[in-house]
């Protein structure tokens, strides 16, 4: 009764994670490691969100936004190079160097330089002529973040030459998977990789709770710093474009804003690429959620085999959520 009662003198001027690490039964700590703080907000502490609102925050967006480089000279420190003022994700990891490619041959003589080194994984969205095919290479960086490596447009091509690009990335890059649409007219194309290359392609049905769930987990990503994608406009915008709506029946959707330009291609394609590099680990139950922090927060992050990520630093603080109304009901054990 001690602890409810300073709660509710305490916990309206705390932030949403000093809330949980103070008074949190270690039921309520699980559940807050596993969902964006968002949705924890709205769920917990009755916090309204405005469905209006992007699911990424251009806050969010830009502190996983590194600088593309389109020259290697750029890589170069000389005399010559100025200095500037280095993105959130380029300070937070001083010894990766960021860059993206458009095409396969690039990433492979980035490769062949060291400067991409961990395993790459695929995620392709499919589309032909209204909207078109988007193809994210994403490495599984060894001492960095899930990083943004090649990013291939295909536009008013047909599938048979995409389906010839992407065997050749698998084969060339040695691709350790690559996911592909396959709702609506990515069905025959998913089908012809997957016996092609089985083990490696897989096809994926966006099915509402699909699209839930991967949306979710690239938000948690960002919200870590564990995602970097290049500073493209076209890219940021179609992140930027996915809202999460509320249905009349109470279901949640995501997807991108009414235009006719497209649906949020690029980043389900992310979402298909790094659907399976991190996984966040229930039994860590202090976590960094810092998509309203500005301050680059530091964590500790253990990397077993299993790409099993324990984020175990309390040190990270975020700006004040709603208050818990009434601490008492928090749900039991």
């Amino acid at each position: 009764k001690g602890k409810f009662k300073k709660a509710q003198t305490v916990a309206p001027t705390m932030s949403t994670s000093d809330r949980v690490d103070e008074f949190g039964n270690e039921k309520i700590k699980a559940i807050f490691i596993s969902m964006d703080l968002e949705s924890f907000q709205q769920e917990y502490e009755c916090h309204h969100i405005d469905e209006t609102v992007s699911f990424y925050p251009l806050s969010l967006i830009n502190r996983c936004a590194f600088t593309k480089i389109t020259d290697d000279i750029f890589l170069e420190e000389d005399e010559y190079v100025e200095d500037y003022e280095k993105p959130p994700i380029e300070k937070r990891y001083p010894k990766i160097k960021f860059t993206c490619h458009d095409n396969i041959d690039d990433m492979i003589a980035a490769m062949n330089k060291g400067i991409i080194k961990g395993p790459l994984h695929g995620g392709f969205d499919v589309g032909r002529r209204k909207h078109g095919a988007e193809f994210i290479m994403a490495e599984d960086a060894p001492d960095g973040p899930a990083i943004v490596r090649g990013h291939i447009c295909f536009n008013g091509s047909d599938f048979e030459a995409m389906e010839s690009e992407l065997g050749r990335a698998i084969e060339q890059l040695n691709l350790h998977s690559l996911k592909i649409d396959e709702t609506g007219m990515g069905i025959e194309l998913a089908e012809n990789m997957t016996k092609r290359y089985p083990g490696v392609a897989e096809g994926v049905i966006f099915t509402n709770m699909w699209k839930q769930e991967s949306a979710t987990h690239v938000r948690r990503l960002m919200e870590v710093q564990e995602l970097a994608f290049p500073n493209e406009r076209r890219m940021k915008s179609q992140i930027h474009s996915i809202k999460r709506v509320v249905s009349d029946h109470g279901n949640l959707r995501f997807d991108a804003e009414k235009n006719k330009e497209h649906h949020g291609d690029i980043l389900w394609a992310i979402a298909m690429a790094v659907e399976d590099l991190r996984e966040f680990d229930s039994g860590s139950i202090d976590v960094a959620h810092a998509a309203e922090e500005t301050k680059i927060p530091t964590r500790i992050i253990k990397r077993p085999v299993k790409r099993l990520i324990q984020i175990s630093a309390p040190s990270v603080r975020v700006l004040p959520g709603s208050a818990l109304l009434d601490p008492t009901k928090l749900p039991p054990l």
